[in-house]
């Protein structure tokens, strides 16, 4: 696995497309180099800033990375991707990461089944996965009420969610509410206050925070989590 910021050596490619007839440049680089890549460092443009609104390929540039990567880099053990939109994943069943140790989204916003379909792909060992000031779409949850990470095939080594929450608001008693269901679908519930304490918790609070604009709920689906 490679952090951020170390010297080892690491492939960085920055996308910005302005113009819908211009080449998305991932494609080459990833085809010709992606066999022998260990890390990979992604930062596409906002949607909005990649084609004509409305043309697609925004959509098209950001469901091709991951069927680019899963296809041609099968030795990769670090991802870091920034500034996405992903609503599709069309991968073969047969495509995975089997060395994947750590993935990191920046900045990136998921449709309702993207993490789920991601999830079916993803390695079978335990596995790191940081999400930095993402938001993930729930069918369920028009409002906007909760983050909902579901991954249920998915074993995390390590799971976190950075959100702005603990910044920038005064400080409240009970700052996170987490419920979390493992693969034999036993729910626990948690809060975290804004010192940084874990409580137990019930389904009752967890349900009442989603109407709390001064707290934040997320509900994690995973095979199993350590961290």
């Amino acid at each position: 696995m490679h952090p951020i910021g170390n010297h080892s050596r690491r492939a960085v490619f920055k996308c910005i497309v302005r113009s819908y007839l211009q080449a998305w440049p991932h494609e080459a680089v990833i085809k010709t180099l992606g066999k022998n890549l260990k890390a990979l460092d992604v930062h596409l443009s906002p949607a909005a800033e990649i084609g004509i609104p409305g043309t697609g390929l925004e959509i098209k540039a950001e469901t091709d990375l991951f069927d680019l990567i899963f296809e041609y880099c099968p030795r990769l053990d670090t991802l870091w991707v920034e500034d996405g939109t992903f609503d599709h994943l069309n991968l073969d069943s047969s495509c995975s990461l089997q060395f994947l140790e750590l993935i990191q989204f920046t900045s990136c916003n998921f449709g309702p089944i993207f993490l789920r379909k991601l999830s079916t792909q993803l390695p079978r060992h335990p596995m790191a996965c940081i999400f930095i000031r993402c938001t993930s779409k729930n069918l369920n949850d028009t409002a906007g009420l909760f983050t909902l990470i579901d991954m249920p095939d998915t074993s995390f080594n390590y799971l976190s969610w950075k959100s702005n929450l603990f910044g920038g608001r005064n400080p409240i008693e009970e700052t996170l509410h987490l419920k979390m269901t493992k693969h034999k679908a036993l729910m626990c519930y948690y809060k975290v206050s804004a010192e940084f304490q874990l409580f137990i918790s019930s389904s009752e609070d967890f349900e009442a925070s989603k109407n709390n604009l001064l707290a934040e709920t997320i509900d994690i689906r995973c095979f199993d989590i350590k961290n």
